[in-house]
């Protein structure tokens, strides 16, 4: 217990020491966070890489090791305890007990103590018979809840294993991640030792609300071996492919993607006679409009206009895109004045277009709304990770967590009795552990009593040693 907690404080303070001081940066970066002195310290010491550091790999082996050493040896002591009992009962071992119980029963010792050991096992003890203090007595040891006592031991292996999946996962031979830069149409080859296969892109994007801000993030992969497609998925951020123990994970959205603001182009387009203009129609990383990038002065019709808000689909939420506009129809301000602005709002227009004072205002978006030389393939960035130690390290996490709900809802109880001669019958003199409850106890010296066939003595008679032998 005393190495546990040495090695556990000096994990700790490393880790913590660790989320301070930038891990695996360039020695330019440690120099101008930390200055000259402190900087050029950390860049030439194991402090910039502590999780890949020798002393920190070993204190997590020593950990291992000391778990490993404590599950033995209480796994030894305890199947000895299931295997052995006391080799004999006393008097006072009965009374030293929290909750006492002492009677007197018509039947010889033997009897007597057969009939006490069929009760409590009737009640979930396991019950071991041993020599009294005297000729002619018998003991009995009584153990219920037998995986109580192995609880620690339970917890000990969770953590074990935790520590061995994730030091068998990070070594060089069976470790591999990286990143993949894709745009539509490319593919990334993946080899780890004798497996070989591709993650292709075919297409990546955004999904909006129906208020215009991006609710999900998805890429359209293939999984290619030989040139063969074996598998077509789609993956979001928290739903990964995975594929021979790889995880690939889309990481993000580059420029040339569907991101918002990038492949959503839409524009308010005006048009009156042979005269057509549009309004680009901005939207930020959030998923809002930006009203003033759409602010513009029209020639014909001579409005201003302006843009602000967007959703996708009308109030049920069907349709496409719509466009929330407001113009000003008296036009721009006359020079030397200042502007005074008479909005009026158009209210929602969409894709099917809207017709006011003679022009026609539609929603125009994709190639109707940017040049063809603005349009970029979709690309993405994905994450591909393989750890072959997760599963042990769940696997030990649940063992854990079996060994905190054992704790939580496995009672023990431990008894020892001696029977003895007692005139014609025989005398009965049972304690039982503090572990157990005082009704729980007392109802169990009940019932033992009435199965038994015997009549209780007073307390006092038990603690003084009073009754005779």
């Amino acid at each position: 217990m005393r190495l546990t907690l040495w090695l556990l404080a000096l994990l700790v303070i490393a880790m913590a020491v660790a989320s301070f001081i930038p891990q695996n940066a360039s020695p330019e970066a440690y120099l101008h966070v930390l200055g000259t002195l402190l900087g050029s310290l950390v860049a030439k010491t194991a402090l910039r890489d502590i999780y890949n550091s020798w002393w920190f790999i070993g204190a997590f082996v020593l950990l291992a090791l000391n778990l490993l050493a404590c599950v033995v040896r209480r796994s030894g002591q305890l199947l000895r305890q299931e295997r052995q009992a006391p080799e004999r009962v006393t008097r006072q071992d009965t009374t030293a007990r929290a909750h006492r119980g002492q009677w007197r029963a018509a039947g010889a010792v033997d009897a007597t103590a057969e009939a006490l050991a069929a009760a409590l096992r009737r009640r979930g003890y396991r019950m071991l018979f041993t020599a009294g203090e005297e000729a002619g007595q018998r003991g009995l040891v009584g153990r219920r809840g037998r995986l109580a006592p192995w609880v620690s031991v339970i917890v000990h292996v969770g953590m074990l294993a935790v520590l061995i999946g994730a030091g068998w996962g990070k070594l060089p031979s069976n470790g591999y991640r990286t990143t993949a830069d894709l745009q539509s149409g490319e593919t990334f080859p993946v080899r780890i030792g004798d497996e070989a296969f591709g993650i292709k892109l075919l297409d990546a994007g955004t999904k909006y609300s129906a208020k215009g801000q991006p609710s999900d993030y998805w890429a359209k992969l293939e999984v290619l071996e030989e040139n063969q497609v074996v598998r077509s998925v789609m993956i979001r951020p928290n739903h990964p492919l995975r594929y021979h123990g790889v995880s690939v994970v889309l990481q993000s959205l580059t420029s040339g993607a569907s991101a918002p603001g990038a492949a959503m182009e839409l524009a308010l387009e005006v048009t009156k006679g042979d005269s057509r203009e549009q309004v680009q129609i901005t939207i930020t990383d959030e998923g809002a409009v930006d009203p003033m990038s759409s602010y513009r002065r029209l020639t014909n019709p001579a409005w201003m206009v302006i843009v602000t808000d967007l959703r996708m689909g009308d109030d049920s939420g069907k349709g496409g895109p719509q466009a929330k506009v407001m113009l000003d129809p008296g036009g721009p301000a006359v020079k030397g004045e200042m502007p005074k602005h008479e909005w009026q709002e158009v209210g929602w227009v969409g894709e099917e277009g809207k017709e006011v004072a003679g022009a026609r205002l539609r929603l125009v978006h994709g190639a109707e709304a940017a040049p063809p030389a603005a349009a970029q393939p979709t690309a993405a960035v994905l994450s591909l990770d393989r750890d072959i130690g997760l599963p042990i390290v769940y696997a030990g996490f649940i063992i854990m967590a079996l060994g905190v709900m054992l704790l939580l809802t496995s009672g023990r109880s431990n008894l020892v009795a001696l029977v003895a001669k007692k005139g014609q019958g025989s005398q009965v003199f049972l304690g039982i552990s503090r572990s157990a409850s005082a009704r729980d106890a007392e109802a169990l010296l009940q019932q033992v009593q009435s199965e038994v066939g015997a009549s209780r003595e007073s307390e006092a008679a038990l603690v003084d040693g009073g009754g005779g032998r």
